[in-house]
């Protein structure tokens, strides 16, 4: 195994499209990591495969900050959510669904999957090189909260997407006994969430377009689950090609 870089972020995503929670340390378990994405609400009227409620219809989810009542036992935890207004309300509360409801102007329902209510794979990371290739091609800095990756990693690597030379590899982060590991599966093929602007929830077509335009439409990549364990900011990231 060589060393690749380091984990700068470790990201939850408590409620699917919600705004996310930076945690110094996570578990990974087979569904993912823990505390991930387990709630989402579901379009009542939804009659396709995906009808979950997403930034895509209302922009203002993404400004919705959902936070652990007890952050160390986050598969257990009551979640609360701050609303755009500063109002904080229990995520279960008649209340945020009336909210959010008149959002959308139809009926929604909250889903809770333990397995988690992922679009694709369990796991997502991004490296820094990826985001400041787009910027630099955009003639700005972007967020990395716009791509809603789990880990963002830190790489010594020259190259403008070190993440996409690292397909079937396995990445191992730390040197502890329960150091997790992945495999990386596949690119994340991106939608117009990246569009949106984390703190207004303001569209901005140009930066879909380049990813499609430079990046064959992906930016970072999924993981499977390899070895369940705990990931923490600062671990040194480690790759195995072809797990040999």
């Amino acid at each position: 195994m060589k060393a690749v870089g380091c984990v700068k972020e470790v990201n939850l995503y408590p409620v699917k499209s919600m705004r996310g929670t930076s945690v110094r340390e996570a578990t990974l378990y087979w569904y993912g990591l823990n505390g991930d994405r387990k709630y989402a609400f579901v379009r009542s009227g939804a009659r396709s495969s995906f009808p979950w409620l997403t930034g895509r219809e209302v922009p203002a989810l993404l400004q919705y900050e959902p936070h652990f009542v007890f952050p160390d036992e986050p598969m257990r935890s009551d979640i609360c959510v701050k609303t755009p207004s500063g109002q904080v309300l229990p995520l279960e509360s008649p209340e945020l669904k009336q909210t959010l409801t008149a959002e959308y102007s139809e009926d929604i329902s909250l889903l809770r999957l333990n397995r988690g209510t992922y679009d694709a794979m369990p796991v997502s990371l991004m490296t820094e090189n990826s985001l400041e290739r787009l910027g630099h091609n955009l003639n700005e800095p972007l967020d990395s909260r716009r791509f809603r990756a789990n880990l963002i990693l830190q790489t010594e690597s020259m190259d403008d997407e070190p993440e996409g030379a690292w397909m079937n590899a396995l990445l191992t982060f730390g040197e502890r006994p329960d150091s997790a590991e992945i495999r990386v599966s596949h690119r994340t093929k991106r939608c117009v969430m990246i569009n949106l602007e984390p703190d207004t929830g303001e569209h901005s077509a140009n930066i879909l377009k380049e990813v499609a335009k430079t990046m064959q439409a992906c930016a970072g990549v999924y993981g499977t689950v390899s070895k369940l364990g705990s990931i923490k900011v600062g671990d040194a990231v480690y790759l195995e090609h072809n797990g040999s």
